[in-house]
């Protein structure tokens, strides 16, 4: 220890100079070194491998998200298509009964049934 600071502070204080004893034996021990540096490196590959496992959970999870949306996205649209579509033909029948059109015919043309005309 050439620095006259630290050298009068670890000659004043028995617990610093216990662990710069124990600092300067392990940096003196190379397979110390060597299997803590493994162990470091064992830790960080295994936490990289943990988040990289994360971010593709979770991509997947945009994934199926997103494809669940777009099915729901669809199917609605569907509905709505269907509902629209019913809402003119019934439009159309009640139309056709005010100008007194046979309930027959109406239900032929609007594919609605003469109970559903009738209730116009």
């Amino acid at each position: 220890m050439e620095d006259p600071i630290m050298k009068a502070i670890l000659e004043d204080t028995s617990e610093i100079r216990e662990a710069e004893k124990r600092y300067q034996a392990f940096t003196a021990d190379e397979e110390l070194q060597d299997r803590l540096e493994a162990r470091d490196k064992f830790r960080r590959t295994h936490l990289q491998l943990l988040h990289d496992a994360e971010q593709k959970g979770k991509a997947e999870g945009k994934e199926e998200g997103l494809q669940q949306g777009i099915e729901q996205g669809i199917e609605q649209g569907r509905e709505e298509g269907r509902e629209e579509e019913r809402a003119k033909r019934l439009e159309s029948a009640r139309r056709l009964k005010d100008r007194k059109m046979p309930l027959e015919e109406i239900a032929e043309i609007t594919n609605l049934t003469p109970e559903e005309i009738q209730e116009l």
